[in-house]
């Protein structure tokens, strides 16, 4: 009977032992993400207190900003050989450095990566000229205003927005 006793005790410890611990690692991560999101929160708030997004990120007036573009085919929707129009699902990338929004990792509990919306920055003004659309000249724009960008904190700046194209063969 002591036997039977023990080992129901042995195991009532080791299952309270587990309790303990669980609500532990529960408490560390919620305030680790306290820790995180505080961090987070002064980081925005200290890029775009003062932050214009009219302005361009560039220190000289007379300078431009380099702007890298590329594009990824995803699938071939349909190609149209009376009208001479490709239709492709595609992701248009763009790339460039604002100034601005540079920060050191270390002040902001090691954070190198934020994701803001689009309207929370600068923007470069992208259209592609090639296009079988015929409602407007320009169209379509490399703009979508619900897409996300990443800012890296060496002021590094991804952009990715995906699209429809009907381009002309």
């Amino acid at each position: 009977m002591n036997l039977v006793i023990g080992r129901e005790r042995a195991t009532m410890s080791m299952r309270s032992a587990l309790l303990l611990h669980s609500i532990f690692v529960l408490f560390t991560f919620c305030f680790q993400g306290v820790e995180m999101n505080s961090a987070e929160d002064r980081l925005l708030t200290d890029l775009f207190s003062n932050y214009s997004t009219i302005t361009r990120p560039v220190e000289d007036v007379q300078s431009t900003v380099p702007v890298s573009f590329f594009m990824a085919i995803l699938q071939l929707i349909d190609i149209d050989e009376k009208m001479q129009v490709i239709k492709s699902n595609v992701w248009m990338y763009q790339e460039w450095d604002d100034y601005r929004l540079r920060w050191n990792p270390a002040d902001y509990n090691n954070i190198t990566l934020l994701v803001v919306p689009v309207s929370y920055i600068w923007n470069p003004d992208t259209s592609l000229l090639n296009s079988a659309e015929g409602d407007s000249e320009g169209y379509p724009r490399v703009h979508l205003a619900y897409l996300d960008v990443q800012i890296f904190s060496v002021c590094h700046i991804i952009k990715v927005t995906p699209g429809i194209l009907r381009t002309p063969a």
